[in-house]
C-alpha cells in the first residue's frame, strides 16, 4: 500500500502482470485522472474508488490544474506491477472523458 501525492506535472502508465491481483486507487483529495487503454479518461475526486483489473494497460495521475492525491493498494503476492512507456502529451491533454 502507498500513499501517494501528485503535483504538476506527473502521470504514469502502468500494467499489471496476470499473476498479479487487482489494484485499488482511492482518491483522497484533489483532481485526478485515471484512464485504461482504449477508453475513455476518468476524472477522478475525493471519495473515488478505481479497482485496477490485472493485464489493463493504464495510468493514473494529477489533473491538469490541480494536485491529487490517492492510495493505492496492489497485490503484489505474484510479483510486481511492471511499469511501461510514457504517457504522451495528447494522451494526457485528450479532452474526451468519462465523468
Amino acid at each position: 500500500m502507498s500513499n501517494l501525492l501528485y503535483q504538476q506535472p506527473h502521470f504514469h502508465v502502468g500494467n499489471l502482470l496476470s499473476s498479479i491481483g487487482y489494484s485499488i486507487l482511492l482518491a483522497t483529495d484533489g483532481i485526478g485522472y485515471y484512464q485504461e487503454k482504449g477508453q475513455p479518461k476518468k476524472i477522478l475526486r475525493k471519495g473515488d474508488v478505481i479497482k485496477c483489473p490485472p493485464n489493463i494497460k493504464h495510468w493514473h495521475g494529477v489533473s491538469i490544474d490541480s494536485y491529487f492525491v490517492q492510495v493505492a493498494i496492489t497485490n503484489t503476492q505474484n510479483g510486481a506491477p511492471v511499469w511501461l512507456e510514457a504517457v504522451t502529451n495528447i494522451e494526457y491533454t485528450q479532452v474526451q472523458t468519462n465523468k
